[in-house]
C-alpha cells in the first residue's frame, strides 16, 4: 500500500511528518478531512481570537496531492 506523510502547521509550528499508509489518494484525502475536522473542533475550544492552521499531505515521492488551510476568528 502507498504511504502518505501528514504534517499540520500552525503558525511558525509543525508537527513531524506522520507516515500512514493508504490503499490510494482518495482513502488519504478522506482521513486527511477528519483529521481537519478534529482540529477544527480543538480550535474552537482553545484558541480565542485568531488561529490559523494548514495540514499538507505529501506521497513517497514528496508530490503534494492535496493540503487544507483554514483560520478560525473569534469576533465580538
Amino acid at each position: 500500500m502507498p504511504r502518505y506523510f501528514i504534517q499540520i502547521q500552525q503558525d511558525s509550528r509543525s508537527s513531524d511528518l506522520e507516515a500512514l499508509e493508504f490503499a490510494d489518494a482518495a482513502a488519504a484525502l478522506e482521513e486527511a478531512g477528519a483529521v481537519c475536522a478534529g482540529l477544527m473542533r480543538g480550535i474552537i475550544v482553545a484558541s480565542p481570537g485568531r488561529a490559523e492552521w494548514r495540514l499538507d499531505v505529501t506521497d513517497e515521492a514528496g508530490e503534494l496531492p492535496f493540503g487544507f488551510s483554514f483560520v478560525a476568528e473569534v469576533l465580538d
